[in-house]
Parts: C-alpha cells; structure tokens; sequence
C-alpha cells in the first residue's frame, strides 16, 4: 500500500474478525428450534458488520455477534464451523482448507477413546 501513489483511492484491508478462530472442531452444536432464531440473527448481523465503516455501530455491532455465539455454543465451549464460519456455507457448502493441530494421543494407555471412534466408521 506505500508503493500506491493514489492512496485516496485504496481500498481498506479486510477485517479478520472471526475469520481466524481457535476452538476444539470435535465439539459442535446441533441447530434446533430453541437456537434457530439465534441463527438467524447472526446471519443477519455479520454482514452488516463487515460492511460497517462507523467504528462505535461496528463496536455495538461486535457484542452482539459476541453475545449470540456465546448464546448458541453454551458460552463458547463448543465450537462448530457454521456458526463461526457459517458465510462459507452459504455459497460452497464449507471452506477449501482447515489448518488444524490434532491432539497427539497415542493408543498406549487411550485404547477405549480410540476404539469409540473406530465404532463410529
């Protein structure tokens, strides 16, 4: 952006709020009828966020998708993709890459944890 000589014109970076997240994928949250509104609210307010340029209406705007994930993730203790991601879904069904750290659980000493998840194939 230095190298621009017309920096009147450049256009903003874009915001990477809840575009990069930590959380454990295994742990997700079933939409129901008792959190289908709060869905429905997050998907009405995210864009409007993105495209917010007034910094205290993007600030408002912020607790409030704030306050519907910690509603909908029972306080952010679950984590699902479509709620923190759910844009992504909305034209592709899901992202083209998840950068992830597994846990390092060997079998030694964790057997049954590993013979649940063999169950479930």
């Amino acid at each position: 952006m230095v190298d621009e000589e017309e920096r009147a014109t450049i256009q903003p970076l874009p915001n990477l709020d809840y575009k990069i997240i930590q959380g454990n994928a295994l742990l997700s949250v079933a939409r129901d009828l008792l959190n289908d509104d709060l869905f429905k609210k997050l998907e009405k307010l995210k864009p409007r966020y993105f495209n917010e340029t007034n910094a205290t209406k993007k600030q408002e705007q912020k607790k409030e998708i704030d306050d519907l994930i910690s509603q909908i993730t029972d306080g952010h203790t679950a984590f699902d993709f479509e709620v923190y991601f759910s844009e992504v879904f909305h034209e592709k069904k899901g992202g083209d890459v998840v950068i992830a750290n597994p846990p390092y659980v060997g079998e030694k000493g964790n057997k049954e944890v590993f013979q649940e998840i063999k169950k479930d194939d």
